[in-house]
C-alpha cells in the first residue's frame, strides 16, 4: 500500500517536468462575491458561476494525483516510438490533456459571469479576475471577483391587455404573479410569470393562448425598472373561451387499426365509450369514468385536462393516453364556443412474464467459502378483474452451497412466494380526505427459509392497505391490517452449543402469530444549487395492540392463544435511514446514517422481539467488512465455529460513506469506488455473554468499522457491483488487547479482504 501511494505521488509530481517556460497548471477556481446577500446566498451564487468556469483543473484521483495527466504525458512519449494499439487505447480512453493556463480563457469566463449576474437582476455588477501563481509547484489558482452593486428591482408593475377578456382574467389573478414590487428584475421571474399566464388563461378556457402574446416593457431609472405586462394576441387569434361538448373515449385505440373497424358506442353518464366490435378486451367502464374530469357543457381547463391525463395513465391496463380537442359546429343561444374531447386509450399487453437470476460469494478466511444462487419468476395480469386491477405474483428460490466442507452440500434453503393484488386508485369529491387517490393493495407472502444446523422457519403474511397519493417528492404507504404467521423450528443440537444459556434468544424463535399494521414514509429532495441530494425513508410498525384490547375484554387473566401455546406478538418498531448524495462533474460523494429500534412489550415481554424482526449488520448493503449477521451483537464473539452466522439485535446504528469516480476512461460501463462503513447492533435486555447489550457509556466502543474498494459496471437497467472491504476495528479486544486490527506484528494483507458481490448501489 505505501508503494501504492508513493507511486501514485510521483506521477502526480513528474507531470510538472513537461511545462514549458511560462505554462502553469490550472489548479483552482474559486468565485468570491460582495455584495448585500446572505451568507447562505454567496455560497449557492458562488457555486453556480464556478460551473461556468471554461478552464476546469485536471481530473485528481483520490482528490490528490493527476493520474490520467501523467499518463498522458506517458503516452504522448511512447507513440512517438511505438506505435502498439496499447499507448493509443491509453492515449484515447486513459489520459486527460493538460489544462494550461490561458488568461483569453479567464477574462471569457469573467464575461459570462457577468451576463449570468445580469440575467438574475445585477446590471451594474462587475467581475474580474486574479491569477494566483504559486512558483514552486507551477500552478495557477484563478480567483473570480464579482461585485454585484445596485441591483435593478421592480418598481410599478402594470397589465395591460388590448382585448377586455383578458384584460378581465389578469386583474383577477394579478396577486399571484412571479412579479413583486421590489424583486429584482431576474430573468428566472420573468420566464416563470410567462408561464403562469398562459396557464392561466388556458385554465379559464382560452386553449388558444400561446406564450409569444406575453410581452415585457420596462422604463428604468435610479435602479428600479416599471415594468408593464403586455398581452396583445394579433388580430387573427383564436383568443375564444370554449366549452366542452361531446366526450368521446375510444377504450381499444390501436394507432396502426384499419379504418374499416367496427367499433360498439355505448353512451355512459353522458361519455360516449367506443370499442371495438370483435375484440376480446374487455375492462368495466367505472375506473375510467371516475378518471376524466373533463365535463361536458364545462369550459376547457388545462388543469383538468394535465390531471384527467395522469389519472387515466395511472390504470395499469393502458400503456398510452392521447387527449385532442376537436372544434364543434355547436352553436347555443349565448354564442358559446364548444369544443368535443375525444381521449384515445391504448391498452397494454394483459400479461407478461419475466425472470431474474443472482449470484452471489460469500467469504470467511478463504475467498469462496459459499456460493449462492437466486431464482425469481415474475408474472403481471394488468386488467385481472376487468376493472383495471393489476395482480403482481413473484415465486423465487434461492440456496447457498458450502464450498470446502465435505460435512455438508448447503448452508441455506430460501423458498419464496409474494402476491399483491392493486386496485384501481380511488378518488373522492373530499379534497382533505386523507386517502383521496390512494391505491388499495391487497398482498398475500410466505417464506420457508432452512438454514442448515440452525433453524427452519415458515413465515404466512397477508395484509391489507394503500399506498397514498404521492405529493412533490413524498410517498406514503399504510398496511391498515397486517396478519404474520411464524413457525420456526431450532436444531437440537444448535439450541444445545451454541445458544445454551441464551434464553432470550431461544424464546425469540418461539412459534407465534402478529397482527398489527405499519406506516412507511419516503422523501427525496430536489439537488441544491451545490448538486447534492437529500432522502429519508421512515417505517413504524405497530403489532398486537387491536388483539390485546380485545384479549382483555374477554379474559384479561387467559391471554389468547392459537393452538398449542402459540401465542400473539406485541412490539413497537422503528426504523430511519438518511442519505445525502453530492454529485459533481464525473465523481459523486454518497453518505448514509440508518437506525431502528424494537420494543417488546405487554405479552411479549417477557419473550422479546421475534428473531425475523430483530436487526442485523453486515452483509453488502451493510457492513461490507464482515458477512450478513456476523457482527454483533454489542462486543459478542461466536466462538462455537458456527459457519452461518445469526446474530440478531434490538437496537441497530449505522453509517456509511461511499466516494464514487468515473472509470469510462478504461471502459464505457465501468466506475470505481472507496467506502467507509461503521456501526453494530445491540440487545436491550441483558445477555448472558455480558457484552450484547446497550450501555450508554461504553457503546461507541463497539462501534465495528470496515473500508476497502470496489468497481461497479453500469450497464443501465442494472449494475453489478464488486466490493473487497477490510475490517479496521472490531466491536472487542483481540489479542494485542486493541480494538483496531492493524498494529503490532499484524499488518494489512489484501488476502484479509472479504469480497462482496451484488447488485445495485449499497445505498
Amino acid at each position: 500500500m505505501i508503494f501504492l501511494l508513493s507511486g501514485l505521488l510521483l506521477t502526480s509530481c513528474n507531470t510538472k517536468k513537461h511545462l514549458q517556460p511560462g505554462q502553469q497548471f490550472v489548479k483552482k477556481n474559486s468565485v468570491t462575491i460582495k455584495g448585500d446577500m446572505s451568507r447562505s446566498a454567496k455560497t449557492s451564487l458562488s457555486y453556480q458561476m464556478g460551473q461556468l468556469a471554461k478552464q476546469k483543473p485536471n481530473t485528481r484521483f483520490l482528490k490528490a494525483f493527476r493520474t490520467r495527466l501523467w499518463w498522458y504525458y506517458k503516452a504522448q512519449e511512447e507513440t512517438q516510438q511505438d506505435t502498439s494499439k496499447f499507448y493509443n487505447f491509453i492515449l484515447n480512453r486513459v489520459a486527460e490533456a493538460p489544462v494550461i493556463y490561458d488568461p483569453e480563457q479567464a477574462e471569457k469566463t469573467a464575461e459570462s459571469m457577468e451576463f449570468y449576474l445580469n440575467n438574475r437582476g445585477y446590471f451594474d455588477a462587475d467581475v474580474s479576475y486574479d491569477d494566483t501563481l504559486k512558483r514552486k509547484k507551477k500552478t495557477i489558482n484563478i480567483i473570480y471577483r464579482a461585485e454585484l452593486n445596485n441591483p435593478l428591482r421592480i418598481g410599478e408593475l402594470k397589465f395591460e391587455s388590448n382585448n377586455p377578456l383578458i384584460q378581465s382574467i389578469l386583474d383577477s389573478t394579478a396577486k399571484a404573479s412571479f412579479l413583486k414590487s421590489g424583486n429584482l428584475v431576474s430573468k428566472t421571474s420573468f420566464d416563470q410569470e410567462k408561464t403562469r399566464i398562459v396557464r392561466t388563461m388556458r385554465n379559464k378556457g382560452l386553449l388558444y393562448f400561446y406564450p409569444n402574446y406575453v410581452f415585457f416593457e420596462g422604463d428604468s431609472s435610479d435602479y428600479k425598472a416599471n415594468v408593464t405586462v403586455k398581452i396583445n394576441p394579433p388580430e387573427e387569434a383564436d383568443v375564444k373561451l370554449y366549452h366542452i361538448n361531446n366526450i368521446i373515449v375510444h377504450t381499444q385505440y390501436y394507432p396502426a387499426q384499419s379504418i374499416y373497424a367496427i367499433n360498439d358506442t355505448t353512451l355512459y353518464e353522458g361519455i360516449k365509450l367506443v370499442k371495438k366490435q370483435d375484440d376480446d378486451f374487455m375492462i368495466k367502464y367505472q375506473p375510467v369514468l371516475s378518471s376524466i374530469l373533463i365535463k361536458k357543457g364545462a369550459r376547457y381547463n388545462l388543469q383538468l385536462h394535465e390531471e384527467t391525463s395522469r389519472r387515466l395513465g395511472g390504470l395499469s391496463v393502458y400503456k398510452f393516453v392521447s387527449i385532442k380537442y376537436i372544434p364543434s359546429d355547436t352553436l347555443d343561444i349565448n354564442g358559446k364556443n364548444y369544443l368535443d374531447c375525444v381521449i384515445y386509450l391504448t391498452p397494454d399487453k394483459k400479461m407478461q412474464w419475466g425472470s431474474d437470476l443472482e449470484v452471489n460469494t460469500i467469504r470467511d478466511n478463504v475467498i469462496g467459502d459459499a456460493i449462492g444462487t437466486f431464482l425469481s419468476i415474475n408474472y403481471e395480469d394488468r386488467n385481472f378483474l376487468n376493472g383495471s386491477e393489476l395482480l403482481s405474483a413473484n415465486a423465487s428460490g434461492g440456496v447457498e452451497f458450502a464450498l470446502g466442507d465435505s460435512t455438508r452440500l448447503l448452508n441455506t434453503v430460501d423458498l419464496r412466494f409474494q402476491s399483491d393484488l392493486y386496485l384501481p386508485r380511488v378518488y373522492l369529491n373530499s379534497p382533505n380526505f386523507p386517502f383521496n387517490g390512494a391505491q388499495a393493495r391487497l398482498s398475500l407472502s410466505y417464506n420457508y427459509l432452512s438454514r442448515v444446523r440452525q433453524f427452519t422457519y415458515n413465515s404466512m403474511t397477508t395484509s391489507f392497505g394503500f399506498d397514498l397519493k404521492k405529493k412533490k417528492n413524498t410517498s406514503s404507504v399504510v398496511n391498515i391490517f397486517s396478519f404474520n404467521y411464524l413457525d420456526p423450528t431450532l436444531d437440537s443440537v444448535f439450541q444445545a452449543t451454541t445458544l445454551a444459556g441464551q434464553e432470550l434468544l431461544i424464546r425469540s424463535f418461539d412459534p407465534q402469530f402478529i397482527i398489527g399494521g405499519n406506516y412507511a414514509f419516503s422523501y427525496t429532495g430536489k439537488p441544491n444549487p451545490s448538486g447534492g441530494v437529500f432522502a429519508l425513508r421512515t417505517n413504524l410498525e405497530l403489532t398486537g395492540n387491536w388483539l390485546n384490547i380485545l384479549d382483555q375484554f374477554i379474559d384479561k387473566d387467559n391471554p389468547f392463544e392459537l393452538g398449542n401455546g402459540i401465542t400473539y406478538s406485541q412490539f413497537a418498531r422503528g426504523e430511519i435511514d438518511g442519505r445525502y448524495t453530492i454529485t459533481k462533474r464525473r465523481t459523486e460523494a454518497a453518505f448514509r446514517i440508518a437506525s431502528g429500534i424494537g420494543l417488546p412489550y405487554g405479552n411479549s415481554a417477557e419473550t422479546g422481539l421475534p428473531y425475523v424482526k430483530q436487526f442485523f449488520a453486515g452483509g453488502t448493503t451493510s457492513i461490507r467488512a464482515w458477512r450478513i449477521r456476523e457482527l454483533g451483537p454489542g462486543s459478542f464473539v461466536d466462538t462455537s465455529n458456527v459457519t452461518i452466522p445469526y446474530q440478531a439485535g434490538d437496537f441497530l446504528l449505522e453509517a456509511n460513506a461511499e466516494y464514487r469516480f468515473d472509470m469510462r476512461f478504461i471502459h464505457n460501463y465501468l466506475e470505481g469506488a472507496v467506502f467507509l462503513d461503521a456501526g453494530n447492533i445491540w440487545s436491550l435486555t441483558d445477555g448472558s455473554d455480558g457484552g450484547s447489550k446497550l450501555l450508554t457509556n461504553n457503546f461507541y466502543k463497539q462501534i465495528a468499522i470496515g473500508t476497502g474498494f470496489g468497481f461497479r459496471i453500469d450497464f443501465g437497467y442494472f449494475l453489478i457491483r464488486i466490493d473487497l472491504a477490510w475490517k479496521l476495528r472490531t466491536p472487542y479486544l483481540n489479542s494485542r488487547n486493541s480494538y483496531w486490527v492493524y498494529g503490532g506484528n499484524h499488518q494489512f494483507k489484501l488476502s484479509d479482504g472479504r469480497v462482496n458481490l451484488a447488485i445495485g448501489y449499497p445505498f
